[in-house]
């Protein structure tokens, strides 16, 4: 693999195939470093650090503390070494990043090698580095708790807090920026397209474009209560049972008897499932614009519902986890002794988090049972591939599960966890009392479960 560059365009020579990235005149690369897994790292004339992963057609940012000197890549790691000495690594699998400070002299080389090694050199020393990743690394800390957590495409973080106020950590920035605040807890946190939308205990829908900077702040006669993200569009559901286009908020789409607080769009993006406080379930069609489907399927709340490829997955707080059809059929149900906190489907997962402690995972037809003893749980994510689930409680116990029943478990001091969202199939964040980490999976210890 070679790559080179010249007049702003990264020429790139890989597994026999020629391509080209188009950069920015003002990011014209000095140094380029290309690894044996295809990433590409380097720094411009103007010491702004980059990488791209193969088949990407745009360069990552990375915001270092002093001007790179040095670049390097091996496997999934880039590293850039400094003026001042310090050797920035970056793991593009995991996410996680971390300094070495290597010499008080000006440094002389740094090479990423094989085996999770590093090569550093000055004028009277080299050395060899074997690059332990961290632990849970704190990525910062807050003033109110963080109760949502949401990433996007670019693994741009939105979070929101519990006083209202709702923060965007941009992909490779170290510090969040404020976007916007609502006068009471800010309920929901998600991506509406480009922008960043929340809903709150004022109930009201605020959006921010975080490219031009602008805001807008919709109020729903009947209150929202709560917002959710379905590709580039968001919807929202009202304390009368109304639903809306979040775009359009004096048309509403379709009404249940009671609050919608949960609601899933379908693979193919055409259909809406959501259900109430009351246990009904409603399937609406986006491109017909009528409700398909109507049906009480709990006795009390839906506390989850979502897509297992065409079927509908929903649990509540009767202890039912039930899949049904696109027109509410029963294909299958499963009872149990407690209530339903949180659900999550993929094509080949499904996945419940009871309140009597009890993960419950049904993978490629093996069933995985997880009891964490006396907690209650306060979080729940699954990883954008399906295979690994991750649950918090109230008592900062993290609990993660792979796909074959694999268990890793880790305890943070500061107390409940407010929050879980995987940034990659690889790395979670986790909110915890007012504070926020970064978990890389392949930091954490897994042993075989039941």
């Amino acid at each position: 693999m070679v790559a080179c560059a010249t007049d702003g365009v990264l020429t790139v020579y890989r597994n026999g195939e020629l391509s080209t990235i188009e950069l920015a005149p003002s990011k014209q690369p000095k140094f380029v470093a290309i690894s044996d897994t295809g990433i590409m790292a380097g720094f411009d004339n103007s010491a702004n650090a980059w990488f791209i992963r193969p088949g990407e057609h745009s360069p990552h940012i990375m915001r270092l503390t002093s001007r790179p000197i040095i670049v390097g890549a091996n496997g999934p790691l880039v590293s850039w070494t400094t003026s001042n000495g310090f050797v920035e690594i970056y793991d593009t699998a995991t996410r996680m990043r971390w300094s070495i400070s290597t010499t008080a002299d000006l440094p002389l080389c740094g090479e990423l090698l094989p085996q999770d090694t590093l090569l550093t050199c000055g004028r009277f020393e080299v050395r060899l580095w074997h690059l332990q990743r961290p632990a849970p690394a704190l990525r910062d800390s807050f003033e109110s708790r963080i109760d949502h957590i949401e990433y996007n495409k670019a693994e741009d973080a939105a979070l929101g807090s519990a006083d209202g106020t709702v923060l965007l950590y941009e992909h490779g920035m170290s510090k969040p920026r404020v976007l916007h605040k609502h006068s009471e807890l800010a309920w929901d946190v998600r991506w509406c397209g480009g922008k960043v939308c929340s809903s709150g205990g004022d109930g009201k829908v605020m959006c921010t474009d975080r490219v031009a900077n602008t805001r807008s702040t919709t109020e729903f006669h009947s209150g929202a209560s709560s917002l959710f993200s379905l590709g580039e569009r968001c919807y929202v559901g009202t304390t009368t049972g109304r639903v809306y286009n979040a775009s359009t908020p004096t048309q509403e789409l379709y009404t249940h008897g009671h609050e919608p607080i949960k609601i899933a769009l379908s693979g193919n993006g055409r259909l809406i499932a959501s259900g109430d406080i009351d246990g009904e379930v409603v399937v609406y069609d986006l491109v017909t614009r009528t409700v398909r489907a109507r049906r009480i399927l709990h006795s009390g709340r839906v506390t989850s519902i979502a897509w297992k490829a065409d079927l509908i997955a929903t649990s509540g707080d009767d202890g039912k986890l039930i899949l049904t059809d696109q027109d509410l059929g029963v294909v299958d149900s499963f009872s149990f002794p407690s209530s339903i906190r949180y659900l999550a489907a993929t094509p080949n997962v499904l996945a419940v988090a009871m309140n009597d402690g009890t993960i419950w995972m049904e993978s490629e037809g093996t069933i995985h049972h997880v009891h964490a003893e006396s907690v209650s749980f306060t979080a729940f994510a699954i990883s954008p591939d399906g295979r690994t689930i991750a649950a918090g409680t109230t008592n900062g116990e993290l609990i993660v599960v792979g796909s074959r029943g694999q268990i890793a478990a880790h305890h943070f001091e500061q107390g409940m966890i407010s929050a879980i969202a995987f940034s990659t199939a690889d790395t979670m964040s986790v909110a915890t009392a007012f504070s926020l980490f970064d978990i890389p999976l392949n930091s954490l210890s897994f042993e075989q479960g039941d």
